[in-house]
């Protein structure tokens, strides 16, 4: 038992030693860490710096048997404030970027996070329950010959874990490729599944009513909203929430392309000076603690409600980013339909098949395409009515998906042989920027993680590709899989040249 006591006392020290160089190495993210946890902004600064020197402190402590105790104590101590800090905002619906490695490793807080602090507070109580001599005192109490295998032991050790690190690290930047191997359904179609039959139907109610104050100190009423009589789009939001900042380009082109169609308003909480560092010039009510989530029976953030001129909730809530894009989608074209869900891909991923993409079907010929804008993989925002004067190709990818890598040699050597018809072809992908870089594509690129704009579209799974008119309306069938796209490709290539097709 003493052997294992000393190997735990050695992992958590470890544990403990990387974690605090990580936040040494990156304050600045240790500091937006704690805010985004919901650490009060007065405590944020001083939190963020002492927690590294704890960390340190402890990992030393637990070495010597004579503190290897007391240090335990505090390791488990501080493991348990973290996992109830994490289970907290879990149930809150937020999942901030944990940071707990630093500069080395940050990812979303979430249930392994929790599982994982969790099983060090278990291994430290471990450490405090049974007494042991610590590694410094067991080390200095072994032979020369007994010290030598032990410290190319452990340096063999670590060596083996860096080398797993590193190996995982690569994995992670290269799994473009790997997934592009792999035959799945996940791999082929970056469409939602339907809604389950179990779901109960959505009934419209009316909006409840509020009277809050904004950060610039005004008074906003739901009232005051509809008498401007056009639809009031409501973002729960909250200053620690990382998905909601990302919202805020997107919100900002809203409030430019949209002002006079739409209201948008942001609910959240907290402090008008932290609001205001969060969400900047935006309009942001202020609840006193979450009385108007609960009102609305806010789950978590962002959600996003949209309210009819006429005072009514009339669609499903829409949670998280690519939800709230379709709901300012259906709001811009002044319907109530749900968005085309498609189906799934059929499950014989067979690349030859045929039937692979039989289910899109486009909108009919002639239909205005949608106006919400995307950005780029540069940040800029692109709507498709900004498309206007030319005839345009959306095609619709995703870098994850085996025959959209497939696809690629052909679609680089189609914009060599297109020449200035290349700018007239718009890319709607998923994933990251830097993913989307790599694909070497000359063509313009908007991200779409949600697939909403496929979906409008009718698109069932990736490559498709369709062609608005100079109008920005729907001027063809939509074209799907790798043949098909490259086909509709090189036809736009024979019209512009004034070849028959």
């Amino acid at each position: 038992m003493e052997m294992i006591v000393v190997a735990l006392q050695l992992a958590l020290a470890a544990v403990l030693g990387v974690a605090a160089v990580g936040k040494f190495l990156d304050p600045n993210g240790s500091r937006h860490a704690m805010e985004e946890f919901g650490v009060p902004q007065r405590l944020v600064t001083p939190v963020a710096a002492v927690l590294p020197v704890a960390e340190l402190a402890l990992a030393i402590l637990l070495l010597p048997g004579a503190t290897a105790r007391w240090a335990a104590l505090g390791t488990a101590i501080l493991m348990l404030t973290f996992a109830g800090a994490i289970a907290w905002n879990l149930r809150k619906g937020r999942q901030p970027d944990c940071h707990c490695f630093g500069k080395i490793h940050s990812a979303p807080a979430g249930p392994s996070t929790l599982i994982r602090n969790s099983g060090f507070a278990v291994m430290a109580g471990l450490i405090a329950w049974h007494e042991s001599p610590g590694p410094v005192d067991w080390f200095s109490g072994l032979d020369e010959l007994a010290r030598i295998v032990v410290v190319f032991g452990t340096a063999i050790v670590a060596l083996l874990v860096a080398q797993v690190w590193f190996s995982w690290q690569i994995w992670i930047q290269n799994r473009l490729s790997l997934q592009a191997m792999a035959l799945d359904n996940d791999a082929l179609s970056v469409i939602d599944a339907p809604p389950t039959a179990t779901q109960a139907p959505f009934r419209a109610r009316s909006a409840p009513p509020f009277d809050l104050a904004t950060t610039d100190g005004r008074r906003l009423t739901l009232r005051k909203l509809l008498s401007r009589r056009r639809p009031v789009l409501l973002l729960f939001v909250d200053p620690a929430c990382g998905p909601c900042r990302q919202l805020i380009p997107d919100i900002h082109e809203w409030h430019r392309r949209f002002a006079d169609e739409m209201e948008v308003v942001l609910i959240s909480r907290g402090e008008p000076d932290v609001n205001l560092e969060k969400f900047g010039a935006l309009t942001v009510a202020l609840q006193e603690d979450r009385e108007i989530y609960d009102l609305y029976d806010i789950e978590g953030t962002p959600t996003g409600v949209l309210v009819s001129k006429d005072g009514l909730i009339r669609q499903p809530y829409a949670a998280g980013r690519a939800e709230i894009r379709e709901l300012v989608m259906r709001a811009m074209e002044g319907t109530s339909k749900q968005g085309k869900r498609a189906g799934a891909v059929p499950d014989d991923n067979d690349p030859d098949d045929p039937d692979l993409f039989r289910l899109a079907q486009a909108p009919a010929r002639g239909t205005a395409g949608t106006r919400i804008p995307l950005p780029d993989i540069d940040g800029t925002y692109v709507g498709l009515d900004d498309l206007r004067g030319a005839r345009t190709v959306l095609l619709f990818f995703n870098p994850s998906c085996v025959f959209c890598q497939r696809m690629l040699p052909d679609l680089r050597q189609w914009e060599s042989d297109a020449g200035a018809a290349a700018s007239r072809l718009l890319v709607v992908s998923t994933g990251s920027p830097e993913d989307n870089r790599a694909l070497g594509l000359r063509s313009r690129i908007v991200l779409d993680d949600g697939f909403t704009i496929g979906r409008e579209y009718g698109a069932t799974g990736t490559p498709s590709a369709i062609v608005l008119d100079v109008d920005g309306k729907v001027a063809s069938d939509i074209a799907s899989g790798p043949d098909d796209v490259i086909d509709m490709l090189y036809e736009e290539i024979e019209m512009e040249a004034g070849i028959p097709c």
